[in-house]
């Protein structure tokens, strides 16, 4: 199947159409993580988000993750670093925090197709872990790692198949196989852990 190229918002859209399956087929409820604001006074102050999503399994097992789309050679992940003090920099903190307690969470990263005088990529959807235990984290704590390529997914993070359910004809992400591999081991990718 050829998968599109997207937009952030076009990717978020699709998942939450996904959800909504899930929900039917009652394996997993996924919600839209909601903005969060404080009033002061006058005046109505806007916290940084969360991550974009939060679900649970039939069986009770939770999960995060933030929808990301790069049409670049890579992701740059400088707005992630705690001395960003914004919305990402908090998204990635608060799926960190949780993934020390056995939490699964990821960036679902769409890499649209590219194309170049010498390289051809197609698009390709993966599950990308943030996970303490995984080097890739350890290296970007210590400013060696500034952003995620195709490359770190294809080595570490979960291939994302796109299919239809039902009498369903728009293939959508399908995370929900990647996450339930991911609760029955223990792990993400062996080879990938410290």
């Amino acid at each position: 199947m050829i998968l599109p190229d997207l937009k952030g918002k076009d990717l978020e859209t699709l998942v939450k159409e996904r959800n909504l399956e899930y929900k039917d087929m009652r394996v997993a409820h996924i919600s839209v993580c909601g903005v969060q604001a404080v009033r002061t006074q006058d005046e109505w102050m806007v916290i940084p988000s969360l991550p974009d999503f939060e679900g649970v399994t039939s069986f009770g097992a939770q999960f995060i993750f933030d929808c990301k789309v790069c049409s670049q050679a890579s992701f740059d992940l400088s707005p992630y670093r705690a001395e960003a003090k914004g919305q990402k920099s908090r998204q990635l903190r608060h799926m960190r925090e949780r993934a020390r307690y056995g939490v699964p969470c990821f960036f679902l990263m769409h890499w649209n197709s590219r194309a170049g005088k010498t390289f051809s990529q197609i698009a390709e959807t993966f599950l990308f872990p943030i996970d303490d235990r995984i080097e890739f984290w350890d290296e970007f704590d210590r400013v060696e790692r500034r952003s995620i390529t195709r490359e770190d997914c294809e080595k570490i993070g979960v291939d994302c198949r796109w299919n239809t359910y039902g009498q369903g004809r728009k293939p959508r992400p399908d995370i929900l196989p990647a996450i339930l591999a991911r609760l029955e081991n223990g792990t993400w990718k062996q080879e990938a852990m410290t």
